[in-house]
């Protein structure tokens, strides 16, 4: 899709931006010319969300992915100073806030997409009501949301007539039953995901009868006593339970007093987008793994600054580290890693996370710095 940055209007909001965070793009080609699609930078902050809602309120597609910079009430102030053009709208993965959805309902009844994938604090309460404003719905995705249950489903199916696609994977409290009633009571619906253990023949019946398409999820359960089994038969130093996307994988307790009893040789490790991982036994593991090189936490945003600082205590051989998307490590302790992480030759690093301090210490050193 080609970007066209050549509105005026625009350049207002660019102007508002800081220097570095000028990816913003406005592309008009969209419906052949006749819309405005809006894709935003990372590193955005609430005073940018709320220019743009006061200049570009006939807009029609907008989407904020992992923008951990946008709080709850900058995203409500949004809502509230758009108009109701909207039809696309996808929050992934961004902070929410209570009464962000009662007031998307009230500001955004023309949506036609709706994307709130692994965005989890909300009431569910909330959800239902929002639901119930949007009539012109067609597309739903909450993957993730590990707060729905079946109430939510059925929801969908009574307030929402003419939706046709929806994503419910990583759900974990929509059961089988409620996703039965849904492919039985939905009209108009064509698509959905969901997990394979979650579609009863009676679904799968009803799925074929409709002529819907159905497509599977397979989750996949890391136990400690698989890593133990694994590590029996196992003389790599390379280990990568990670994923590109936060609801792949699912850590049972334990696992990581495991990893760090098990894999001490370990060079490699990748943890990315594993919301489950919490720092004491995050930083328990690093004790053990004194050979370590290479560490992703990517998306990991159960972390905070004390695992960081466990980083480079433990970790001494440390040389390449992934940061990105972990919201609850902040700048002060990027600045610290730069400075005590002796063999460190490349950081991954929101934008916004990176200090004057740790940009010096970083040419200093040598280290290169990446910044998607």
């Amino acid at each position: 899709m080609d970007r066209i940055l050549c509105d005026e209007l625009l350049e207002e909001v660019l102007r508002r931006l800081p220097p570095l965070s000028l990816s913003l793009s406005l592309s008009q080609t969209r419906a052949r010319g006749t819309g405005n699609d809006l894709y935003l930078p990372r590193d955005l902050q609430d005073n940018h969300l709320l220019a743009v809602a006061e200049k570009f309120r006939d807009l029609l597609s907008l989407r904020l992915d992992s923008c951990y910079g946008v709080t709850g009430e900058g995203l409500k102030t949004m809502a509230l100073a758009m108009n109701d053009k909207l039809e696309e709208l996808a929050l992934i993965n961004c902070n929410m806030k209570l009464g962000l959805l009662t007031t998307l309902g009230q500001s955004s009844r023309n949506l036609r997409k709706l994307d709130l994938s692994c965005s989890n604090n909300w009431a569910e309460e909330e959800f239902i009501s929002m639901l119930a404003s949007l009539i012109c719905l067609r597309e739903l995705k909450v993957r993730g949301c590990e707060g729905l249950t079946n109430a939510s489903v059925v929801s969908m199916f009574k307030s929402c007539k003419q939706l046709e696609s929806v994503d419910l994977m990583g759900c974990g409290g929509i059961e089988a039953e409620a996703v039965e009633l849904f492919v039985l009571k939905c009209p108009q619906l064509r698509q959905i995901r969901i997990e394979e253990s979650k579609l009863s023949d009676v679904s799968r019946s009803w799925a074929s009868k409709k002529f819907v398409e159905v497509t599977l999820c397979y989750f996949s359960i890391v136990s400690a006593p698989f890593l133990s089994h694994l590590s029996r038969g196992c003389q790599d130093d390379v280990l990568a339970l990670g994923s590109d996307q936060p609801w792949r994988q699912i850590f049972e307790p334990g696992l990581l007093t495991t990893l760090g009893q098990r894999f001490r040789n370990l060079r490699k490790l990748d943890l990315s987008y594993n919301d489950k991982l919490v720092d004491e036994e995050f930083i328990s593991m690093l004790a053990s793994f004194n050979c370590l090189r290479e560490l992703y936490v990517r998306g990991c945003n159960g972390l905070t600054n004390a695992s960081v600082v466990s980083m480079f205590k433990s970790c001494k051989q440390l040389e390449s580290v992934d940061l990105m998307y972990c919201r609850g490590i902040e700048a002060k302790v990027v600045e610290l890693f730069d400075l005590n992480c002796p063999q460190l030759r490349q950081i991954r690093i929101e934008e916004s996370k990176l200090s004057d301090v740790s940009r010096s210490w970083a040419s200093k050193k040598f280290v290169e710095v990446i910044i998607d």
